[in-house]
């Protein structure tokens, strides 16, 4: 069975396929991010209709916290791992600052084919 996690939201369930031999290191990060209860009660804080969605931030678990919303993220980053899979519609990537090799926890699904992202953001999965 291919790698893949389930993003349960009130308006339903995601299924996000990986490509592990495509981005190894984002796709294990997620995993073991998920697992450990990480992702847990975040909200999809950025959504930008016809472009994206971005969640994984855990600033987003306190509403008190509102305006650090996108700043939040684990103790580690990764080292980018950009490939030539293009941002078409459903690929999830990760999300990072300026730094290529920025990107903790947060991730965004493109809603649109978003070319102008291929090899500036890692590719590591589809819904």
């Amino acid at each position: 069975m291919e790698p893949h996690a389930i993003i349960s939201t009130k308006f339903g369930e995601m299924e996000i396929k990986f490509f592990p031999d495509l981005a190894p290191k984002h796709m294990e990060n997620f995993i073991t991010l998920a697992k450990s209860g990480f992702y847990d009660k975040t909200l999809f804080h950025r959504v930008i209709p016809g472009f994206m969605i971005q969640g994984g931030d855990p600033n987003t678990k306190d509403p008190n916290k509102k305006s650090e919303y996108g700043m939040g993220g684990p103790s580690h980053k990764l080292k980018a791992e950009f490939n030539g899979k293009s941002h078409t519609r459903g690929i999830v990537s990760m999300a990072r600052a300026n730094d290529p090799n920025s990107a903790g926890s947060q991730f965004f699904i493109v809603v649109k084919d978003s070319p102008f992202l291929d090899r500036q953001y890692t590719v590591f999965g589809e819904v």
